[in-house]
């Protein structure tokens, strides 16, 4: 089988050979992992990630290239899909859609608000990130399968690290789009007895002394991750959808209270094991309590791996293939 990932367009908001891997071993993103996941150790299966607004070739296995090209509608490259996953409902990608009738289509957003497609819409699964997304997709689309899509962190890379707990709470959020993601929250109601660790560029307001702001490489998050107790998410619905810090904290062994304002898979990411969803009324309190039992009623990076991890990613978005290409 040959699948075919539309990964997007190469950033222009940050130097592009950032995201220009040598290899599978230090790459972060994790779409790409998942695919080399899927088709790592096959001879059966080849897959390639397709970007535009670059030029490159670049093969992390004989099975697996990426490539970028200038723009999709201009370039003819030789390979034919059995299988097209969509991440994000970008016009650039309709070129390739219409170019492949037979193929078998995916669609995953690019975040809360793009969560359904738009103008290309003839997927044969829409892959969504909460119940409600889920219940949503169905009455806009009943003709198109809707599934939840498993999303893990980068952990060939963010994994725990043995360090000293230098804080209670770990807080990864850029505080330059605080107003419209909700993360003021946290700046202006955070305990002054909890030492906080908020990982991302610094907000424009006044930090309290208790809350260390950092900003840090991708390759050294696990590290500071390690540094904390537990992990706080708080981010608004309409915008973030399943924020990547959630697995990433996972993996790193720190049980993560959330707001209960955004949308996420609740019971498949937090649960007994891993966690709790919270309102903002009660969510200092849960925080101090989830920070009174880290030792004894939670496990998450055990339950990642068993759950969440990039192997059951892989495995879960193959059993959404085998389910629906057949029909």
């Amino acid at each position: 089988m040959k699948i075919l990932l539309l990964r997007g367009k190469e950033p222009t908001d940050r130097d592009p050979s950032e995201t220009y891997y040598k290899s599978i071993a230090e790459c972060d993103d994790i779409y790409t992992l998942i695919l080399h996941k899927m088709v790592e150790h096959s001879h059966e299966h080849k897959a390639q990630i397709w970007y535009w607004g670059g030029r490159r070739i670049k093969e992390y296995a004989p099975n697996l290239t990426e490539i970028r090209v200038s723009r999709f509608s201009e370039e003819t490259i030789h390979f034919i899909p059995d299988v097209i996953i969509a991440r994000g409902g970008f016009a650039e990608y309709d070129t390739v859609l219409e170019r492949y009738p037979h193929a078998f289509k995916i669609y995953y957003g690019a975040h809360a608000e793009r969560f359904y497609p738009s103008g290309f819409c003839d997927y044969n699964v829409i892959l969504v990130d909460s119940n409600e997304q889920m219940e949503l997709c169905n009455k806009m689309f009943p003709d198109i399968h809707c599934e939840m899509m498993l999303k893990p962190a980068a952990d060939n890379l963010i994994f725990p690290v043995n360090v000293p707990k230098e804080y209670d709470i770990c807080f990864p959020a850029n505080g330059k789009q605080m107003r419209y993601k909700g993360h003021e929250f946290v700046y202006l109601t955070a305990p002054k007895d909890l030492r906080i660790l908020n990982l991302g560029n610094p907000p424009k307001l006044h930090i309290p002394p208790n809350i260390t702001n950092k900003r840090v490489q991708r390759k050294d998050i696990g590290r500071e991750y390690s540094k904390c107790k537990i992990g706080i998410v708080c981010c608004n619905k309409g915008l973030d959808s399943c924020p990547r810090v959630l697995p990433e904290m996972l993996a790193c062994n720190l049980p993560v209270v959330c707001l209960d304002t955004f949308y996420f898979w609740k019971d498949k990411y937090i649960n007994k094991y891993t966690g709790l969803v919270t309102s903002k009324d009660k969510f200092w309190d849960v925080v101090k309590e989830v920070l009174a039992n880290t030792d004894s009623k939670f496990s998450p990076e055990e339950y990642y791996h068993k759950h969440l991890s990039i192997n059951k990613a892989a495995e879960h978005l193959w059993n959404i293939i085998n389910k629906y290409k057949a029909c």
